[in-house]
This record gives C-alpha cells, sequence and structure tokens, in this order.
C-alpha cells in the first residue's frame, strides 16, 4: 500500500496519535504561519528537489504554492499540497 505523507498523517490522527497541525493547501488557505508547505508526491527527495518549503507570510503561501504545484518530482506532478505548521 503506496500513501502519501498527508494521508498516513490522518490515520495516525484518527488513532489519536499526536501529529503537527495540517491543512490541505488545495482547499483553501492555513489559518496558521510559518507553516511548511509540502508536495504530496510518492516519491523520496522532495525536499532536495525543491518540493518543501518553509513561508512566514501570506505572500510566500501564495508564490511557494504556485511553484510547488508546478514542480515535477521524479516524474511526479503532485495533486495535493500539504501545509504543515513549522515546529522545531
Amino acid at each position: 500500500m503506496k500513501l502519501l505523507e498527508y494521508e498516513a498523517k490522518n490515520i495516525l490522527k484518527n488513532h489519536e496519535i499526536p501529529v503537527p497541525e495540517s491543512f490541505i493547501v488545495n482547499s483553501g488557505k492555513p489559518d496558521f504561519l510559518p507553516a511548511v508547505i509540502k508536495s504530496q508526491v510518492p516519491v523520496g527527495g522532495r525536499g532536495k528537489a525543491g518540493g518543501v518549503a518553509i513561508v512566514t507570510t501570506n505572500e510566500e503561501l501564495d508564490s511557494q504554492t504556485e511553484k510547488i504545484k508546478q514542480l515535477e518530482i521524479k516524474g511526479f506532478l503532485p495533486q495535493t499540497l500539504l501545509a504543515e505548521e513549522l515546529i522545531e
């Protein structure tokens, strides 16, 4: 079974395992910043390929979301982006 990160985290959350607050970017904007925007593709190496970005403002959120949506990683174009609260 292959799961994307947001799918796996939903399963963990449903079993009361703590996960960072998150939001599917395709359905609007998160109400928390700073956030980490993550491409949801079924391969590793998203960060090194440019598919993960830290944003601190709504302007950065908009620009990074557009950039990552169009970024093909190892042959995959994301259908979903995950915004997750930034945790140290």
